[in-house]
């Protein structure tokens, strides 16, 4: 269909004015700055987290996930890696803030106080609506499956992370855009905010100096970013220089309805917990004292 602009104008600025008290689709609680300014994460949109390896890429999704659920929402996480036991004790050591050699070695046996916030966390997720797969979703034929078969509507459907989906018969890249194309639709139609974590090509970095990841880094698919609303990027340089510490950034480099830029973090990988705000060692000695982790 065709329209004339002067039949749009009233109609549209009437939506602009019915949005003030709405509030926001998914709010991140947990990232203030990161939440203002971009106004929270929006349903009928596709959202792509894209990092490196061992930059925190799940750890970013589950907590985006689990802010949303504590908020009542509803949320579908398909994990194309992890498996559901994984992604327990990633919530466990995120909400309990217990270090996770503890949870991997079984050694939270010995601590009681670590125990107790076990329980407490135990009473909050009766309360919430988070459902995780570890078995299907590699296909969007299996994701469009289960949400048609549930019996409630969903705010967020969290994949992680798209390279691992099935290409059979066809290129990886061919079935990356394809299942893509067809999430971003079904995200609109269904009403829900779809958030995939992607890859960052290995190859495009020089190794002597590692620099935050650019949009065009996105590996296997230039869909990912043709077809995306919004693109957050992360930057972990401690990873691969210790005097960077904890320093974490979430850049968000494409923002189809508005502002975009980089947000200063820390990340307590023991905790897979993504914090605005850094403070340096020198600032606070005892901050970066402990074991290195990826995440």
């Amino acid at each position: 269909m065709i329209y004339q602009i002067k039949d749009l104008l009233a109609p549209a600025y009437q939506h602009i004015l019915e949005r003030h008290g709405r509030g926001k689709d998914l709010s991140i609680k947990s990232l203030p700055e990161l939440d203002n300014k971009i106004w929270g994460f929006s349903k009928q949109k596709l959202v792509i987290i894209g990092g490196r390896p061992s930059n925190g890429k799940s750890a970013c999704m589950v907590q985006f996930a689990m802010d949303f659920a504590k908020q009542h929402k509803k949320i579908l996480f398909f994990s194309l890696e992890m498996t559901k036991q994984t992604i327990m004790e990633r919530i466990i050591s995120l909400e309990c803030r217990i270090d996770n050699f503890l949870l991997f070695t079984g050694q939270i046996i010995n601590k009681p106080d670590e125990q107790k916030k076990i329980a407490e966390l135990n009473d909050i997720v009766k309360n919430i609506n988070f459902v995780v797969s570890d078995t299907i979703g590699k296909t969007f034929d299996e994701i469009f499956k289960i949400m048609e078969e549930m019996d409630t509507d969903i705010d967020a459907v969290f994949i992680d992370y798209i390279q691992m989906i099935r290409n059979i018969g066809a290129t990886k890249k061919e079935a990356i855009d394809d299942y893509i194309k067809k999430l971003r639709e079904f995200a609109i139609r269904k009403n829900f905010c779809a958030v995939v974590a992607s890859q960052i090509n290995r190859g495009t970095h020089n190794s002597a100096k590692i620099t935050s990841p650019n949009l065009w880094e996105l590996k296997s698919s230039g869909d990912l970013e043709e077809h995306s609303d919004m693109v957050i990027l992360l930057h972990y340089p401690g990873q691969y220089d210790e005097a960077e510490g904890k320093r974490y950034f979430l850049n968000v480099a494409k923002n189809r309805d508005g502002r975009t830029g980089e947000i200063e973090c820390t990340f307590e990988a023991k905790h897979g917990r993504i914090s605005e705000g850094y403070v340096h060692p020198e600032e606070n000695p005892d901050r970066d004292k402990e074991t290195r982790y990826s995440y």
